[in-house]
């Protein structure tokens, strides 16, 4: 999609749009009655070369088995989600134009273990990655993921009935090329390009301390659950790359979505405020769509635009009325301020 019109009059209608969603900006965090994570894994079983691995039905704890010259050992494999965790997300605008994104990490009194490492999916890239301490940062090789653990001294991670802020990080809602070194005369130095990212439901994970299993002799040829399988799971907020073809149809196609599933995750406490999100984004499909790959006339795109604005004064209403949580609020607010100015400016495409 090209963009059309003078840089004033897109700066005028930034101006406009960011006066009218005004969605926390500001506004006080909510850390509504969230669903807790849950098991990724409820059992295990798996057979070796001369060993076995079983699930303990009294204590759901993982039994080894194995065969260690003439001798059977057995080990016990303590599972890392014996605990109950919320995860809570919060997104702010900061200066430049960026989105933060803070998580609170909050331990229920009934959780049988420290929570000590929480991992959180993203897209794209992300900047200024912040740590409570004694916790540090650590992405994942394999994941687009970003983990954070604590492992310091003899009772590591945050206690039962206790919770935690200072998890965030920072990702760009515009186009932007990123240096991969901080010093630009080193050899070597490259670049990264990302077209911007907006909230997006990302999967998150939650791990317990667990004592370390001891191995009377080398251990068996058996692969036990990773950290992200063995602890919790569930969702949050992340950000997500925005896409390059067919940018409005698929951010209208996870703002759906994200009406639907924040029934689920407890995110939009009544059926009645997710269907209305749902009706007023279903009457922006409409009007864009009148036209099967055609540009929408001026008069369908005014109809789009009156629909988005009265989602964002809806979303604006419930957030202070209590009705969502910050995660809804960031999803919604965010992506529809994103069309707004889309569509101000260029094709609807």
């Amino acid at each position: 999609m090209k963009a059309i019109g003078t840089r004033r009059a897109r700066c005028l209608a930034l101006l406009q749009v960011c006066a009218l969603v005004g969605i926390a900006l500001g506004a006080p965090p909510l850390w509504g009655a969230r669903h807790p994570l849950h098991q990724a894994l409820a059992t295990f079983a798996a057979k070796g070369t001369d060993a076995s691995a079983t699930t303990d039905p009294r204590t759901g704890n993982i039994v080894i088995r194995y065969q260690d010259g003439s001798k059977w050992q057995r080990v016990v494999w303590v599972w890392p989600h014996h605990l109950q965790v919320t995860v809570a997300a919060e997104v702010r605008e900061v200066p430049g134009g960026a989105l933060r994104y803070s998580y609170r990490l909050v331990s229920s009194p009934s959780s049988r273990q420290r929570a000590c490492c929480l991992s959180v999916g993203f897209g794209g890239s992300i900047v200024n990655v912040s740590s409570p301490r004694p916790w540090w940062p650590s992405p994942f090789g394999y994941r687009s993921l970003l983990g954070w653990a604590d492992t310091h001294g003899k009772t590591p991670g945050l206690p039962p009935g206790a919770s935690l802020r200072g998890f965030g990080f920072e990702a760009a809602t515009h186009v932007a090329t990123r240096r991969l070194a901080t010093d630009r005369f080193r050899p070597g130095a490259g670049f990264v390009r990302t077209p911007g990212a907006l909230p997006g439901i990302v999967a998150c994970y939650v791990s317990g301390s667990t004592p370390q299993a001891v191995w009377p002799s080398e251990g068996p040829d058996i692969d036990l659950p990773d950290i992200l399988a063995a602890g919790l799971t569930g969702s949050t907020v992340g950000p997500l790359e925005i896409p390059e073809q067919d940018t409005v149809d698929k951010i209208l196609t996870a703002m759906d979505r994200a009406a639907r599933q924040g029934l689920e995750l407890g995110w939009i406490e009544q059926h009645a405020t997710s269907r209305q999100y749902q009706a007023l984004l279903a009457a922006v499909r409409r009007a864009l769509s009148k036209v099967p790959g055609g540009d929408p006339s001026p008069r369908d795109r005014d109809d789009a635009v009156g629909s988005l604005r009265q989602l964002a004064r809806q979303v604006q209403a419930d957030a202070r009325a209590g009705a969502i949580t910050s995660e809804e609020v960031a999803l919604l607010a965010y992506n529809t301020r994103y069309l707004l100015e889309r569509l101000g400016t260029g094709p609807a495409r």
